[in-house]
């Protein structure tokens, strides 16, 4: 399989391929959700926040820890949210049976607040404190109470944020937590002073390290080094601090760091760093799936399978001329690019596929027995080209391309009788509901393949 058609078979299905997931499960931080709104509600921000720790809890893929009881040192992640709402405020009638015998009734008139639009936004960062995660929900909510309004948001941002974990774990290193040694209890045991509220269990293994330190003539430190000098068990664990036990030819001292043993995550290989992009390109993890295809891009310029879905990812992700620029260097480097297509008719249409060379544009329909239905002719030969809109109501497919170009049957009759007739030729493509950027790409090609860049 040529690379041109690995790469665009890869825009229309991309297998989910989760990549997996690297380290422990994180621990994470939940903040109280702020909450902005005209109308004041003290339980209101409690209420969400409540909604959002259950929500995580259910997907179990996070150590969850509510800052409203307790925060924790060292946490791989804090989540932070916000709730945005607009709300107004509606008369009810409400027909109460009257006590009197003429059977009447008794209207009571009570006064209630409906939301009728509700925005969610969460962001995780990390313990460097880079953002890790970030994304927001918004929706108009019609005739709802907050917690009712909020809740497809929160259950949708958090399975959001979870998918993203599952993909890519966490940075490398962001995860590890420091410790020291806090008293030597005999030579195989010591307490450190990291518990349950950093991640210890029993039967975790740590690495103990010692620094050495170098000084000048003055006693001024001039370097220091840390290395690791041996293993250590936990054996018990309170909230802030944990028993540890050692080989008693360690001979811990008071101050020795303590970390979790684990390995830190080796960088990607070219392949794995793929497997990431096209996964996150399947879950619609658009710009963070455009870092990882131009990461891979600079690990290999050479590659050219990642160039269409990374030109996708990043007309979704608004970086237009990025997609451009990967688009226009897949056609550079020689390969053609086929992209399916819809050529619309002046009472119908017909399916086909449009084909992109250096040198060469076509369309061919193979429905179709008439050659007046296809074209193939060299790049000098097209006579305009520029996007069109309002050409179907079918939804979805936005604007189009419009080329100006001879037929099969034109490109024949012009030859035997040295003319240079031509006919407008609009085409919608079929392709991630982007096609008014493909068109416009594919045009700006086509214009600077001709000297006339727009």
């Amino acid at each position: 399989m040529s690379p041109k058609t690995m790469a665009v078979a890869m825009i229309f299905a991309i297998p989910a391929m989760p990549f997996p997931v690297r380290g422990q499960t994180p621990a994470m931080v939940v903040h109280p959700v702020a909450v902005a709104t005209v109308h004041e509600n003290p339980t209101v921000a409690a209420d969400l926040t409540d909604m959002l720790v259950a929500n995580l809890l259910r997907r179990n893929v996070f150590n969850v820890i509510d800052a409203r009881i307790g925060n924790r040192v060292g946490a791989d992640l804090d989540l932070s949210s916000s709730c945005t709402y607009q709300e107004e405020q509606v008369e009810e009638e409400e027909f109460l049976p009257s006590k009197s015998e003429d059977d009447s009734v008794k209207v009571v008139r009570k006064i209630r607040n409906r939301v009728t639009f509700v925005r969610f936004e969460i962001s995780a960062t990390d313990r460097s404190g880079q953002v890790f995660f970030t994304d927001v929900w918004a929706q108009d909510s019609g005739d709802a109470s907050i917690r009712t309004a909020a809740a497809p948001g929160i259950n949708h941002l958090v399975g959001r944020l979870a998918e993203y974990y599952e993909i890519v774990g966490l940075p490398s290193g962001a995860g590890v937590v420091e410790g020291s040694v806090a008293a030597v209890m005999d030579s195989t045991t010591a307490v450190v002073d990291l518990g349950r509220n950093a991640g210890l269990a029993v039967g975790d293994e740590l690495e103990v390290q010692r620094g050495d330190v170098v000084t000048n003539a003055d006693g001024a430190v001039i370097f220091s080094h840390r290395k690791g000098i041996g293993k250590a068990e936990v054996k018990e664990v309170q909230a802030a601090g944990a028993l540890i036990t050692v080989a008693a030819s360690l001979k811990l001292e008071k101050g020795d760091t303590v970390v979790p043993a684990a390995a830190r995550p080796s960088p990607l290989s070219l392949a794995e760093r793929v497997e990431r992009a096209n996964a996150l390109y399947y879950a619609s993890f658009y710009m963070q799936a455009a870092r990882e295809y131009l990461a891979a891009r600079d690990d290999d310029p050479e590659l050219l399978d990642v160039l269409i879905p990374l030109a996708v990812a990043q007309m979704k992700s608004g970086d237009h001329d990025g997609a451009y620029e990967s688009f226009a260097g897949l056609v550079d480097a020689g390969e053609p690019v086929e992209l399916a297509a819809t050529h619309k008719h002046t009472f119908a249409s017909c399916r086909g596929m449009f084909t992109l060379t250096r040198g060469f544009v076509s369309y061919r329909s193979p429905r179709e027995v008439k050659r007046d239905h296809w074209f193939d002719v060299p790049m000098e030969a097209v006579v305009e080209s520029r996007l069109g809109y309002g050409i179907s109501s079918e939804p979805g497919l936005g604007g189009s391309l419009v080329i100006r170009a001879p037929s099969a049957e034109q490109v024949e009759k012009n030859i035997e009788k040295n003319k240079t007739d031509s006919k407008n030729w609009t085409l919608v493509f079929d392709l991630q509901g982007e096609n008014t950027e493909v068109a416009r790409v594919i045009s700006r090609y086509i214009l600077c393949s001709q000297g006339r860049c727009p």
